[in-house]
């Protein structure tokens, strides 16, 4: 019974450790993106004035 529920537990803490893993890359891959935008934006705008 006791056995049952500490897999439990560790189960949910692997799920909530991929969870935060996932958020941690999406929110990477966004701040990159968003680099990369205003990089491209600053060029372009440099290119036309």
């Amino acid at each position: 019974m006791l056995f049952c529920y500490i897999l439990e537990l560790l189960e949910g803490e692997r799920r909530a450790y991929m969870s935060s893993n996932l958020q941690w890359i999406i929110y990477t891959i966004l701040g990159i993106s968003i680099l990369l935008i205003s990089f491209v934006a600053y060029g372009v705008y440099l290119y036309f004035t």
